[in-house]
């Protein structure tokens, strides 16, 4: 008995820490769900801002994309190909 509820007591811990996903700073968070892309009810990529989410584990996985903007200051130069 005793070994059972250490069983359902680890279960709920690997649950509950594999459900929460923490997006960073000059990050964006896209959610897929068997591996497509989550939708709002109006058909809108769902986009998660910076902070801590949540997701339903081993269901939806989360891929981290780059949001900075990267510009280049220089001028261009011509060059023959």
């Amino acid at each position: 008995m005793k070994n059972l509820l250490v069983i359902f007591i680890a279960a709920l811990f690997l649950f509950a820490v594999s459900s929460v996903f923490i997006v960073s700073e000059g990050q964006r968070g896209i959610v897929f769900q068997f591996k497509k892309i989550e939708r709002d009810a109006a058909g809108e990529m769902i986009v998660y801002e910076p902070g801590l989410h949540f997701k339903w584990p081993l269901i939806e996985d989360v891929k981290k994309l780059d949001a900075r903007i990267q510009t280049l200051d220089e001028a261009p130069d011509r060059f023959v190909t």
